[in-house]
């Protein structure tokens, strides 16, 4: 047994699902599509759109060849149809006995709707299907799926309409008057919460009418998705287009990686030179970036090593001389109003700041305030330029 996800889309936005396991088992829950889409990462995956979203036709097109079928099939709807057929999507059933074709019809624009949220979950569907297509049904009779608000008749294989919960007395005989042959019944799927009281469905003289209680919409409509569904995923949406869709960005680009490997190949040993060339000059600009970083390094044979260990010092090396821990120690002093940071380095185990400062009290009172933290503090030089002072400052950690 195929581990099968089953999703529902509800007309709030949010879905239902139903996952039957390789074992057995069911799990079933109500709430955002991304709670149903780890279920759906493996096995099949089947999903249900609002058939108030859908409307089923018949269309009777003198060809049977797919392609002319399809775009034959919405000019021969067009004069039935309010919106525009370049805004409706028409998935296309299989021919019936009388010639004619059933089409369900959706708007392209709840197509995009499902189609990015499910693309956005990384759910990737086999099967899209209206609800109503998919009530467990019987020849000779038809089915009604009842729920809180809503109700779904299925009257024939290919064919079933949506409608609200109060017209369904209303619609249903209506739809009883104009039944040929008779009906040997009516299979009323009870999908309620609250089932205290029976449907009340109107008069529906002369018609047997067999009410099948269900734990869910869902639980019905994984047993009838297997008759007469319709897959809406079609043309633009099919499986086949959408991985197209996917393809297409990628062949520039591969068809010039094909062509790199040919260029490759007959550049041979001129283009190997070339490599090694940039390899050289890329190897002496790591190293005069090190040397740039390091002025007082003296011998370097892998500055790419060398820079990592200087980092692993710059990082305090695990010692209290470290520059993390002197930056710490000195930070919160350096911050005092007047001190204006021109450079910082660290050097053999210490730091070199170039600082402005008002003037020079404030550079001694700097000075004693460093070393009440236990810090060494030499002033290295001091001058005053303008109304400023400006003055280089070499910090050490305790004992150093």
């Amino acid at each position: 047994m195929q581990k099968t996800t089953y999703i529902r889309f509800l007309a709030d936005g949010t879905v239902q699902w139903r996952v039957e396991g390789l074992d057995g088992g069911v799990r079933a829950g109500e709430g955002a599509l991304e709670e149903a889409a780890g279920y759906a990462q493996s096995g099949r995956v089947i999903v249900f759109v609002p058939g108030s979203d859908a409307l089923v036709k018949r269309v009777n097109v003198p060809t049977r060849q797919a392609q002319k079928l399809r775009r034959a099939v919405p000019f021969a709807l067009e004069d039935q149809l309010a919106q525009d057929v370049d805004e409706l999507h028409f998935a296309l059933g299989q021919p019936l006995d009388d010639a004619t074709v059933p089409v369900v019809v959706v708007s392209r624009a709840c197509m995009e709707r499902w189609h990015q949220a499910l693309e956005e979950a990384e759910v990737r569907p086999g099967l899209m299907v209206p609800d109503m297509l998919a009530i467990p049904f019987e020849e000779g009779t038809w089915a009604l799926l009842l729920e809180e608000r809503g109700a779904q008749l299925r009257t024939e294989r290919e064919f079933g309409v949506a409608m609200d919960r109060e017209e369904a007395p209303a619609l249903l005989e209506l739809a009883l008057e104009g039944s040929e042959p008779p009906l040997a019944g009516i299979t009323v799927i009870d999908a309620r919460r609250d089932r205290s009281t029976p449907p009340d469905l109107g008069p529906v003289e002369g018609t047997e009418l067999r009410v099948q209680p269900v734990g869910s919409p869902l639980e019905a409509l994984s047993q009838g998705v297997g008759s007469g569904a319709i897959n809406l995923l079609q043309g633009s949406y099919s499986r086949q287009e959408q991985y197209g869709r996917l393809w297409r960005p990628w062949r520039l680009a591969v068809a010039l990686l094909g062509g790199l490997i040919v260029l490759q190949g007959g550049m041979g040993l001129a283009h190997y030179r070339e490599l090694r060339s940039a390899d050289e000059q890329l190897y002496r600009q790591v190293e005069q970036t090190y040397r740039e970083a390091f002025p007082d390094a003296k011998s370097i044979v892998n500055p790419r090593v060398q820079m990592e260990r200087k980092l692993e010092e710059l990082r305090g090396g695990g010692g209290e001389g470290g520059v993390i821990a002197l930056l710490a120690a000195a930070g919160p002093l350096l911050k005092g109003e007047g001190i204006d940071i021109r450079a910082l380095r660290f050097r053999d185990g210490g730091l070199e700041l170039d600082l402005e400062l008002k003037d020079l009290p404030s550079l001694d009172g700097l000075k004693q305030r460093l070393s009440a933290q236990g810090l060494g503090v030499e002033i290295q030089t001091a001058s005053t330029r303008g109304n400023k002072v400006e003055s280089r400052l070499a910090i050490r950690g305790a004992g150093a």
